[in-house]
């Protein structure tokens, strides 16, 4: 599951100690008969809600920017004359698990060299609850529309 607890001391009733034990890790105990206990994700609370879209509104961002530099480094998939939707699945640490285009850009050259750029990038370790595939579209921009700033490049991705 991937949870650590915080260690508890002191002399409580055995629900007071378990609830301790689980504060912070998103469980909470279910008593499903006297002798058995279940640990379910906590309930959300909507100010919980609130920060976690606050959390992964900033996630998203970040990793938009990372493709967007990454893609702005190789001329023939830089944002601009194509369509593409993307699914994308990462590891805990950031690391591409399967990155798939979900229709053809018309161009199988470019469908391969996205892929190829995707599976060799490195974004940021999502937050765990995280929504996964992420789904992303990139759309046709105007000729004139400035997608790729000047200085694109950053030696800390990829």
């Amino acid at each position: 599951m991937g949870r650590t607890s915080s260690p508890v001391k002191g002399r409580f009733t055995p629900d007071a100690g378990l609830r301790l034990l689980l504060e912070g890790t998103g469980l909470s105990p279910r008593y499903s008969d006297p002798e058995r206990i279940v640990l379910l994700p906590a309930p959300r609370t909507p100010s919980d809600n609130a920060a976690a879209a606050a959390v992964h509104r900033a996630y998203f961002g970040a990793a938009q920017a990372s493709l967007r530099r990454a893609f702005c480094n190789n001329p023939w998939i830089a944002p601009g004359g194509y369509r593409a939707a993307i699914s994308l699945r990462l590891d805990a640490r950031g690391a591409v698990l399967d990155a798939r285009l979900l229709d053809t850009t018309a161009d199988t050259a470019r469908d391969a060299a996205i892929v190829e750029t995707l599976l060799a990038m490195r974004f940021q370790a999502p937050p765990a609850d995280v929504p996964q595939p992420m789904l992303l579209l990139i759309l046709p921009r105007a000729a004139s529309a400035n997608e790729c700033p000047a200085d694109s490049a950053d030696p800390t991705e990829n």
